[in-house]
């Protein structure tokens, strides 16, 4: 990443600014606000469990899109962060942010703060609802810790979309139930433990996916069944997985007879989903 003095754009006259974890609907309601000559400051920590990677933010955002981490600007005054963004884009007339946007050192100043520093348009985008709930990241996360993935698919406007690096299993599954795609997470932030319904790679190939301590070792597993053929995966490979519905809480089964026999059925619910 460029250094954040190094941030120059003699083109921008118009800028969003906020964290836009997960690009959610609220945040394309900050999108809609902004018209040509326009892109996004995104201002970002590295210390958290994240809805999108920076990479997914811009795909997502389709805007120019500019980032500085928290880290480098939390000790700025209100009116040094105003300073900044008029050097950074020189043509700047109108910022666009949230109602709940803070900046500053010990976020001292608020999103009507800015109004009195920056001598240009400031528009402050009301709190969206959707069916009562406010669409924030904050939700968004709690619906996701409580498998309430058509929840959080709705706060979002799309499928919750982590990435994962495949990685070797035990190989249990191939020899003894059903073959599976090994992931390892990727800092994304994870739905409670759990199976889920699932669509894999960007093709979004149906699957089924169990999310939680495996049984056979006691450790962390995210394991992908692909309910269709796919062309066969590689360590380090890094995939796509889409979750669509929440389908049943975690159990320990005597033996592995009695687990394949819950997976077929957790497989047939999963096509009457997907398929």
């Amino acid at each position: 990443m460029k250094n954040i003095f190094s941030i120059y754009d003699v083109e921008i006259e118009e800028i969003a600014i906020g964290k836009f974890d997960g690009v959610h609907l609220a945040h394309q309601e900050l999108l809609k606000r902004l018209g040509s000559n326009s892109g996004v400051l995104i201002i970002f920590q590295n210390d958290e469990k994240f809805l999108s990677d920076l990479k997914l933010r811009e795909q997502l955002l389709q805007k120019k899109v500019f980032l500085i981490s928290l880290d480098s600007i939390k000790n700025w005054s209100g009116e040094k962060f105003v300073e900044f963004l008029k050097q950074a884009f020189i043509n700047l007339k109108k910022i666009v942010i949230g109602y709940d946007f803070c900046f500053g050192k010990c976020r001292e100043c608020q999103a009507s703060d800015l109004k009195k520093l920056f001598f240009g348009v400031v528009e402050i985008v009301k709190e969206f609802k959707i069916n009562g709930i406010s669409v924030h990241t904050h939700n968004i996360k709690e619906a996701l810790k409580n498998a309430q993935i058509r929840q959080a698919n709705m706060l979002l406007g799309r499928e919750y979309q982590i990435k994962g690096k495949v990685i070797k299993g035990q190989g249990i599954g191939k020899k003894f139930l059903y073959p599976t795609i090994n992931l390892e997470n990727l800092g994304y932030f994870l739905p409670k433990n759990g199976v889920y319904a699932t669509l894999f790679s960007k093709d979004k190939i149906p699957s089924a996916t169990f999310v939680g301590i495996r049984s056979t070792d006691s450790n962390f597993s995210m394991e992908v069944h692909l309910l269709r053929e796919f062309h066969e995966m590689r360590d380090g490979d890094i995939c796509d997985l889409f979750f669509v519905d929440f389908i049943r809480e975690n159990q320990k089964f005597e033996n592995l007879h009695l687990l394949k026999e819950q997976i077929a059925l957790d497989i047939k619910q999963i096509q009457e989903i997907l398929i």
